[in-house]
């Protein structure tokens, strides 16, 4: 009898260790029908390659290199882990799939640190080059309705394309997902490089942005409580760092932004709420535009080398403060309002010009308030529409050679199709 409970005993370990087994080997499959590798626990990439092969959906190419040739989806709940010990490259095949192509697909949560992500193509066996019009289908990592991913220390490049019947492909997506963070990793020939959608609580610092085929970042579509902190981001076609359609709690800080072929800073379609401050900007055609946007700060930035150094784009913009900022060698210092209408409501205070004749120019029946303002034989311009300017807390000022004492009493002007040349001569304020 106790030889019997012995073996009894025995069989019930034994089949705790089966079932065991076999639930650790059923959270990673491959899905022959849909090519697609299912993640449904916490892992790592070797693990996930080791329980698939062999396979032609992930094959080693040697070196810590991997072919990709399915999706990889990681489901809610789930953690994949892809680090510099698992592999040095992974090159997601874009061949083979319609209508469209092999990607990373997160629902629950994964950790890129340290790895190279790029399309592939087998047959060239180069990556995939973009044309200008998005036209030719690439991979892309999808971070949807997940929370607590982490990209780090990592290469993006060379995903993406415009899907017209979807949308954009983006190299990375975070849709209707939560605290993320993107740090230092460069991020380049992308269709776009950072793209989100209901996307909050995720920081995005200290990477590097270059030469995508639109726009570096992108928050959109109701994101919020975004932090996007000092990046260096050039040579993209199109704007350097933009949130647009509803968003809120959006700070942009001390990031380096140039040779953009667009806008460095856009606050877009009911931006509210948030910062732009501490950056330097350079090269560009626009710095920092606000456009039917309200509620926000725009200030101590540096701004330079500029067609226009500030834009307050016509319509809806108002409340917004713009002060203690620098603007050097623009065609204009502050632009506001446009051929299309007129904003009223916002402060610019503090404001800093230099090798800038023509600090603002007003459109459109806009209405400017200028505080603290230091004047060196500047121009104001007005043009189409019944604008207006008020100047106060600037001290006295001379406006076409006569003198007003702006602390005692703000200066009122209707200004159309006409010059204001205003000069400082105190600066007690």
């Amino acid at each position: 009898m106790r030889l019997q409970g012995v073996w009894s005993v025995g069989f019930l370990f034994l089949g705790l260790w089966t079932y065991e087994a076999k639930a650790e080997e059923s959270c990673v499959r491959f899905d022959e029908a849909k090519t697609q590798i299912i993640v449904a626990c916490n892992v790592h990439f070797a693990e996930v390659a080791r329980k698939i092969q062999p396979s032609d959906a992930l094959r080693s190419l040697g070196s810590g290199q991997w072919l990709l040739s399915a999706e990889l989806l990681v489901v809610d709940g789930a953690k994949l882990t892809l680090d510099a010990s698992d592999a040095s490259w992974l090159k997601i095949n874009h061949r083979f799939r319609t209508p469209r192509p092999y990607s990373v697909v997160v629902r629950g949560a994964i950790l890129i640190d340290g790895v190279k992500i790029t399309s592939w193509d087998p047959q060239t066996e180069s990556v995939v080059q973009q044309d200008a019009k998005g036209s030719v289908p690439r991979s892309a990592i999808k971070i949807l309705a997940g929370e607590g991913s982490v990209i780090q220390n990592s290469e993006i490049a060379y995903l993406g394309y415009n899907n017209l019947d979807e949308g954009a492909f983006q190299a990375l997506r975070f849709q209707d997902s939560k605290n993320g963070l993107i740090q230092n990793n460069e991020f380049h020939d992308n269709w776009y490089a950072f793209y989100s959608d209901h996307a909050s609580f995720i920081k995005i610092a200290s990477n590097h942005y270059h030469h995508n085929i639109r726009y570096a970042i992108d928050p959109h579509t109701h994101s919020h409580d975004l932090l996007i902190l000092k990046n260096h981001i050039h040579h993209n076609q199109g704007i350097g760092a933009i949130c647009s359609e509803n968003c809120y709690n959006i700070t942009f800080d001390g990031n380096e932004i140039h040779d953009n072929t667009k806008v460095a800073i856009m606050f877009s379609s009911n931006t509210t709420h948030s910062i732009a401050r501490n950056n330097v900007i350079y090269n560009q055609r626009f710095g920092i535009s606000i456009g039917e946007s309200s509620d926000n700060e725009v200030y101590a930035n540096q701004i330079s080398s500029t067609g226009i150094g500030i834009f307050v784009n016509p319509v809806s913009s108002t409340r917004n403060k713009i002060h203690d900022n620098s603007i050097k060698d623009a065609e204009t210092g502050i632009l506001v309002g446009s051929d299309v209408g007129g904003n009223e409501g916002n402060l610019y205070d503090n404001n800093r010009f230099y090798q800038v004749t023509q600090l603002f120019n007003l459109n459109s029946g806009s209405t400017v308030d200028i505080a603290h303002q230091h004047f060196d034989h500047a121009s104001l311009i007005g043009n189409h529409g019944a604008n207006r300017v008020t100047i106060s807390q600037s001290g006295v000022i001379e406006v076409n050679g006569v003198p007003f004492d702006t602390n005692e009493t703000p200066y009122h002007a209707g200004i159309q199709d006409q010059v204001l040349n205003i000069h400082s001569i105190s600066n007690e304020f």
